[in-house]
């Protein structure tokens, strides 16, 4: 049975603090309102209210839920916005201890590992909060079993911190789509299997952020319809691919022995994205940046699959985004890309990549047949996969760059998608 121990606010304790005069400012924050053109600090306008700040949590039992309650209020008419998170946090868990947050009844913060001693704990930031208004929070933990061990194994792990809530520290271009992203979605750690990663092998050194694992705040509307995150670029602008593949499938190319075969560049698969771009994308042609996708690799499944030296097989290949010269408006996912995101050949994972089920041929070569000659192409549905060109039909799911410079709401959550405007 699933045991809950709910730490709530309660009227009545807010009146004693008052009566007895014990300090109730330490539960008020300084908060930066940022307008467009300057920060001006508001002093004591954002009020956290909850019965105990402090979080100890120990002698857990697997799914047993513990409940942090609290309500955070605008005391002033000014709109503001601020970040959650814990402080002074003390964590002898690796990743088996989780939170999730809710905003009222709304999912907010779906499960994540809950923060390292060394991490700065944020939990949930750039909240904004218009004047006079109040949010009801419930910050919920909980231990999984993810490593199939037994319960004794942690009898002596704790985990302690403290609940703030602070000023938000941004430039004033926050509303800018890429510094939006990245102020709202917490670097993982790299002993994590989901959340947003970050890498430096790139052309210029600048950071790409990647999605990663089975993480479902990456979700954006897009022409109506639904998208996935893949990663921020190194020139800030944001990688997206369509949720569902289009309609029909298709051979990637129906020549399927010629050296170019396997060519994304010569496939039919590249003519089906580009008509598809021109007659339902073209209208947000203002939008979309063409941007880099390293297809040039040939990843091979044997090593009598290779058809050259620089061919790697998926064992020793290394995912690489170091690529010039291949800018397009729209194209396919990599298998670098895939590789990154937490999937590998032959093996099946939940990931958001495959989550939807959709089959989506990738832009990278894989190989020549041995018997046949016929060249091979990787695709994607529950796992990585090859196949020959000609032989079975793959759906395509379109993936295109948004500017990141664009204006961009929302939570990234499926029923509150990211929206990115000019």
């Amino acid at each position: 049975m699933l045991k809950k121990v709910f730490l709530t606010v309660d009227a009545i304790f807010i009146f004693l603090l008052l009566v007895v005069g014990i300090d109730y400012s330490s539960y008020l924050a300084n908060i930066k309102y940022v307008s467009d053109t300057k920060t001006v600090i508001l002093s004591d306008v954002i009020n956290l209210n909850v019965d105990d700040k402090n979080i100890s949590l120990n002698n857990l039992e697997y799914d047993n839920e513990i409940e942090k309650r609290f309500v955070i209020e605008n005391l002033s008419d000014q709109d503001s916005n601020f970040n959650i998170l814990l402080s002074d946090i003390t964590n002898d868990f690796t990743n088996e201890l989780v939170y999730s947050l809710y905003e009222g009844e709304k999912l907010v913060v779906s499960q994540t590992i809950a923060p390292k001693t060394s991490d700065d704990g944020y939990i949930k930031l750039n909240i904004a909060l218009k004047g006079a208004e109040k949010k009801q929070y419930n910050l919920k933990m909980k231990l999984i079993n993810k490593n199939g061990q037994p319960i004794e194994n942690y009898a002596d792990k704790k985990f302690s911190a403290r609940l703030e809530i602070n000023s938000l520290t941004i430039n004033s271009d926050i509303k800018t789509a890429t510094n939006y992203l990245l102020a709202n979605n917490n670097l993982a750690s790299e002993d994590v299997n989901d959340g947003l990663f970050k890498t430096t092998e790139t052309n210029s050194g600048n950071p790409i952020y990647y999605f990663k694992g089975f993480v479902s705040n990456n979700y954006v509307k897009f022409n109506e319809e639904l998208y996935r995150i893949v990663r921020i670029n190194e020139d800030g602008s944001i990688r997206i691919i369509r949720e569902n593949s289009l309609e029909g499938t298709y051979v990637f190319n129906e020549d399927k022995v010629s050296d170019n075969a396997n060519d994304y560049m010569n496939s039919n698969v590249k003519n089906a994205l580009d008509s598809y771009y021109e007659s339902t994308l073209k209208s947000y042609d203002s939008m979309v940046i063409a941007e880099n996708y390293c297809y040039g690799d040939t990843i091979v499944t044997a090593e009598n699959y290779k058809t050259s030296e620089e061919d790697k097989t998926y064992q020793e290949y290394i995912p690489n985004l170091k690529c010039q010269d291949n800018k397009l408006k729209i194209g396919l996912l990599t298998y670098g890309e895939v590789v990154m995101a937490g999937i590998n050949y032959n093996t099946r994972v939940q990931n958001y990549l495959n989550n939807s089920f959709n089959t989506t041929w990738l832009m990278n070569k894989a190989g020549e047949s041995n018997r046949t000659n016929e060249k091979k192409e990787w695709y994607l549905d529950t796992q990585l996969r090859e196949n020959n060109v000609a032989i079975n039909t793959v759906s395509i799911r379109p993936v295109i760059n948004l500017k990141g410079t664009l204006n961009v709401v929302g939570s990234g959550n499926i029923d509150d998608p990211y929206v990115f405007t000019e």
